[in-house]
């Protein structure tokens, strides 16, 4: 449904920060497989909630991103394909300063 894109960034666990770029009739989408933002909420660590839940917020927006509720998956809206470079690179960035 896309293609798997694996970054040389590592998380802290030593896991490469990988997402997905998604194509449908309305553009490109970037998503991430759900499993980070699970990962927290299995852990007991409320990351929809006070200081958490804002600054997650604002690190996704800035990027014009969002985290799916239902999925944990963090992804963005449709964009077109004159965008997808720069969009990559903000989503990543977004993706390194959500698990810092």
């Amino acid at each position: 449904s896309g293609y798997a894109v694996s970054s040389s960034f590592k998380d802290s666990s030593g896991d490469r920060i990988s997402f997905y770029i998604v194509e449908s009739d309305d553009g490109f989408a970037i998503e991430d497989d759900g499993s980070y933002l699970a990962n927290l909420i299995a852990k007991d660590i409320p990351i929809d909630q006070n200081q958490r839940g804002h600054l997650l917020d604002a690190i996704l927006t800035s990027v014009n991103a969002f985290w799916d509720r239902d999925t944990y998956e963090i992804r963005t809206p449709t964009f077109s394909l004159e965008d997808l470079s720069w969009r990559v690179i903000d989503f990543l960035s977004a993706m390194i300063r959500v698990r810092d």
